[in-house]
């Protein structure tokens, strides 16, 4: 009867497969690379394999976490540096000119 009750943080199950690799960015991964394969033929004959591995690889490289922000994917992070430069959604901070308001 000395049982010892602990919190649950969460009930939803882990969907990682091992380590970072999660279901989701397995599937990401998979489609990706099946995308490459049926385009491949618009690059060069002798490239074609190359293309499709290098496509895979790049897709692991999106979907790991970098390591000055384990908690997020390097898509996320692609996604916010796309945002701040293109999108002038993060305008940086400046210094205001009295003279603007004269």
């Amino acid at each position: 009867m000395s049982q010892k009750l602990e919190n649950v943080e969460s009930i939803r199950p882990k969907r990682e497969i091992k380590g970072w690799l999660s279901l989701p960015d397995f599937i990401f991964i998979i489609v990706v690379t099946v995308i490459s394969f049926f385009i491949r033929g618009i690059v060069f004959p002798l490239f074609e394999i190359p293309f499709v591995i290098f496509t895979f690889l790049n897709a692991v490289f999106l979907v790991k976490p970098p390591k000055e922000n384990p908690k997020q994917k390097n898509y996320n992070m692609l996604w916010l540096i796309l945002r701040r430069y293109f999108f002038k959604e993060y305008l940086p901070f400046r210094s205001i000119d009295v003279r603007e308001f004269k």
